[in-house]
């Protein structure tokens, strides 16, 4: 029973290409921003890369603002983004 359950709620194939195709064009937006901000690609790795363990160690009651939104808030500028990942 259960595995006929998992399987009638399975993504179909046409949800998994749509998911993917989401996934990769919210990857090349924000390759996209960083790069009009001055980032090379290396340095916008290692922004993800950090921006991921930092929000992994968050506990249940945290948040965590990203350095793109203290970015775009004005709260950071980008000498200190690049100082913060070198």
């Amino acid at each position: 029973m259960f595995s006929s359950f998992k399987r009638a709620f399975r993504p179909t194939e046409i949800e998994r290409s749509e998911q993917a195709a989401l996934l990769k064009s919210l990857e090349a937006e924000q390759f996209d921003f960083w790069r009009s901000r001055g980032f090379s690609d290396q340095e916008i790795n290692k922004i993800m890369e950090r921006e991921v363990t930092e929000t992994n160690v968050l506990r249940g009651f945290q948040t965590h603002v990203g350095k793109r939104q203290l970015l775009e808030s004005g709260l950071t500028t980008v000498e200190e983004i690049k100082a913060s990942i070198h």
